[in-house]
């Protein structure tokens, strides 16, 4: 909260969230190195 400036009283909730199975890496600007393909593509659903 310190940080990032924020009113702590204008804070209704959190959410968090994980990604499991999968890495994205990143540059050193935050910037994805190449496309990936995440465990929830659902690109062969038919096929399933």
């Amino acid at each position: 909260m310190e940080e990032s400036g924020a009113d702590p009283a204008a804070v209704k909730g959190l959410g968090i969230s994980g990604q499991m199975m999968g890495a994205v890496m990143l540059d050193a600007d935050g910037v994805p190195l190449r496309r990936a393909i995440l465990w929830n593509d659902g690109r062969t659903t038919e096929a399933c």
